[in-house]
């Protein structure tokens, strides 16, 4: 298999707040596993140079308020690259967020499940019908923190694999 670059991998992040209160920090790792004493580790690689499909990544956005006041409802957007697709429910779940996502390049964001209307032909005629649409062709995760905190920070992670 041939090994892909993995400099689009790092993320491009979306934040709906004032940028010079927010520290961003992202990620990329390559996670493998291993058995050791019948336990199932698992390595991350910060950074892998290269990766190839089935490879399993985790995305990791550190976000950390350097002001000296809450910010409230602050979007942390993360694009799925599109050498890659989302594994389902593999978002960081928090209390103080809401989790939503995309199907349509960040255009539209929704909680799970998302749907779509298609139009599909039943006994000779085209009717319009609602489909879920399955989490590998997500596009994008985003989170609207409520709130974080004076200096406190939140790490948020998704993880994909590699198409």
């Amino acid at each position: 298999m041939k090994a892909l670059t993995a400099l689009w991998v790092v993320p491009v992040l979306l934040i709906s707040a004032t940028t010079s209160a927010l520290v961003v920090k992202s990620s990329t790792y390559l996670v493998t596993t291993q058995t050791k004493d019948g336990k199932v580790q698992e390595n991350r690689k910060l950074n892998p140079t290269s990766v190839k499909p089935k490879d399993l990544l985790v995305l990791t956005t550190a976000v950390q308020n350097v002001t000296q006041k809450a910010l409230s409802n602050v979007s942390i957007v993360q694009p799925i690259p599109e050498q890659t697709q989302y594994l389902a429910n593999s978002a960081t779940q928090l209390d103080s967020a809401q989790l939503q996502y995309s199907a349509d390049g960040g255009k539209t964001f929704a909680k799970e499940p998302l749907k779509k209307t298609v139009l599909v032909e039943e006994n000779g005629k085209k009717i319009e019908k609602e489909v879920t649409i399955a989490p590998q062709q997500y596009t994008h995760v985003k989170w609207v923190l409520k709130s974080i905190q004076p200096e406190a920070s939140q790490t948020l992670e998704v993880r994909v694999n590699v198409r």
